[in-house]
């Protein structure tokens, strides 16, 4: 992440959130079918960012042309 684009108050609350998501746990099933634990919510959360990213670029190199 490149951080000299973020204002102090934006990355102390990404640390925040960071922080709080490394040390607490969360566990819960879906109608007893599947966990929901940090690493599943990590990956969903990834997922997003990537797909985000994905599209900004794509909308910005479609502005361009």
């Amino acid at each position: 992440m490149n951080s000299r684009n973020l204002d102090v108050y934006t990355k102390e609350e990404l640390q925040l959130f960071y922080y709080q998501l490394s040390v607490s746990s969360v566990n819960f099933t879906i109608c007893g079918i599947f966990s929901v634990n940090n690493s599943l919510f990590i990956s969903a959360v990834t997922a997003l960012a990537t797909y985000t990213v994905m599209l900004v670029q794509f909308h910005s190199r479609k502005t361009k042309y």
